[in-house]
């Protein structure tokens, strides 16, 4: 099935609006892709993929994913949008990411792709934004060869932004409210896109042990967005 040999590509996250595009864009390009599949999740497995189930904030489930197989490189898009009593910002973005680069330690590996986020910092008044940015700060001091993406915000299949848009519309169908009358400036990225930049990483050695941010090609405001949602 495969024709890049028998090294595979680790992903973590392959559930989420990146993480599909992702693993659709390595496996359309022959490479040999291992998802890491969160127990109880009930989403389509995708074809030419291999599966291992864990949790990144499970250190064992990381070592036995890495370690099974020969794993070249790992992605790592493990991330929440919206805390819960059982998923908080930092087990699943501080504790997950470190126990991500302590297993890929253990395997050897030594190429890291991350995706972050555009405004995440270790300082951040947002609680989001502030957790990824500390498991930027970790990728940045493990001595692997990372690439960390900061993308702006991502529409696609999935994704967040339209989908809030959209259950606004539904729910207010008359006038929708939009945070900050709408003038917020945004560039979003098509997911497909960003999936690309990641795949090009891979291999690209002038992005090693850089931070890269991408974007879309124009700048819209919110209101715009949801406009072009509705």
């Amino acid at each position: 099935v495969y024709n890049r040999g028998s090294s595979m590509i680790l992903v973590t996250g392959p559930t989420g609006c990146v993480g599909k595009a992702v693993v659709d864009r390595l496996t359309t390009s022959g490479h040999a892709v291992k998802c890491l599949w969160h127990w109880g999740h009930e989403h389509r497995v995708p074809p030419r993929v291999a599966l291992t189930g864990g949790d990144v904030r499970n250190l064992d489930s990381l070592r036995l994913a890495m370690m099974e197989d020969e794993i070249e490189a790992v992605i790592h898009l493990a991330s929440i949008r919206r805390e819960t009593d059982a998923d908080k910002f930092d087990d699943v973005h501080v504790k997950g990411t470190r126990n991500v680069i302590e297993a890929a330690k253990q395997a050897n590996i030594k190429r890291l792709i991350m995706v972050s986020a555009i405004g995440a910092e270790g300082r951040s008044a947002f609680p989001y934004l502030r957790s990824i940015g500390k498991a930027e700060e970790q990728v940045r001091s493990s001595g692997l060869n990372y690439t960390i993406l900061k993308s702006a915000v991502v529409y696609g299949d999935g994704d967040w932004l339209t989908t809030w848009l959209g259950g606004l519309a539904s729910d207010v169908p008359l006038v929708m409210p939009i945070p900050h009358s709408g003038d917020t400036k945004l560039q979003p990225i098509w997911v497909g896109d960003l999936a690309a930049c990641v795949e090009r990483s891979l291999q690209t050695r002038s992005t090693f042990r850089q931070i890269v941010p991408v974007g879309g090609p124009q700048a819209l405001t919110l209101a715009e967005i949801a406009q072009i949602t509705m």
